[in-house]
């Protein structure tokens, strides 16, 4: 065989093992989104936010305007939460899957720690894909001088949420208890409606007990009550000003920790 066919055989076998990679790492990524998908659609216990694409991530929000609250802004003209960047991860005319970076604009200590890791998780999740998916999301809510601002980090298989209270009139962290204070309830009272909230959540899902084999309601009832640890429970004031509380629900049918948000009233 001359140099020329050599040289030819040698393009071609290179073609071929870039063509085979390519269709690899698409595969993969594809793989990630559509598992998402199906996950965000059919497993997750909170409504999608990833259509958001304005500099507030909640039109419906009202902002305090009075200069005592604007002094405890970063950026003045920015509202209290913004979103700074965003990136498309999927789109057809029926869905959109997109991951943000948002800010917290107030100027405290635990709110510059917030926005550094929302930097490095978003950095992460940006150049992620396959079943190493990450997809950033978010919610915040004002009441009177509450910001309740809540993350959620969806992965192709499972996710966390956690929440954070800032008072925008003192800039200060606002605590469980100082939580429940604002809502003028007693821990013991609050640890009822939580229990309420369980059973109401277990029995909506009877049938679905009913039908799976080798699961037990009442079991994984009394493992989800048993599991809430009230010195470590994060909540916020969601959207009816309501306390939610963001709970660990496993068992039988679900052997896997997975957070749910549970309105207390």
């Amino acid at each position: 065989m001359d140099n020329n066919a050599q040289n030819e055989s040698g393009i071609k076998k290179n073609d071929t093992k870039t063509l085979i990679i390519f269709v690899i790492v698409i595969g993969l990524l594809l793989t990630g989104i559509c598992g998402y998908i199906v996950y965000d659609k059919f497993f997750n216990n909170h409504e999608s936010n990833n259509e958001l694409d304005n500099t507030n991530l909640n039109d419906n929000v009202v902002e305090p305007t009075d200069e005592e609250y604007i002094k405890n802004k970063i950026y003045a003209d920015k509202p209290f939460a913004f979103i700074k960047e965003e990136k498309i991860f999927y789109e057809d005319e029926d869905y959109t899957i997109k991951t943000f970076l948002p800010v917290i604009n107030l100027n405290n200590q635990k709110a510059k720690e917030l926005n550094k890791r929302l930097e490095e998780l978003y950095n992460y999740s940006k150049t992620s894909s396959g079943d190493s998916t990450l997809v950033l999301r978010f919610e915040e809510y004002i009441n009177g001088d509450i910001l309740s601002f809540v993350l959620y980090e969806d992965y192709y298989e499972g996710g966390d949420i956690e929440a954070f209270n800032f008072n925008l009139k003192t800039n200060k962290e606002v605590t469980f208890d100082e939580i429940l204070v604002i809502k003028k309830i007693s821990l013991s009272d609050f640890k009822t409606k939580v229990n309420k909230a369980l059973d109401k959540h277990f029995n909506d899902h009877k049938e679905m007990y009913d039908y799976m084999e080798h699961t037990n309601l009442e079991k994984d009832l009394e493992t989800a009550k048993n599991s809430v640890d009230y010195s470590k429970l994060n909540i916020f004031l969601n959207q009816n000003n309501n306390i939610a509380a963001i709970i660990n629900v496993h068992g039988e049918m679900n052997p896997y920790e997975s957070p749910s948000i549970f309105e207390i009233k």
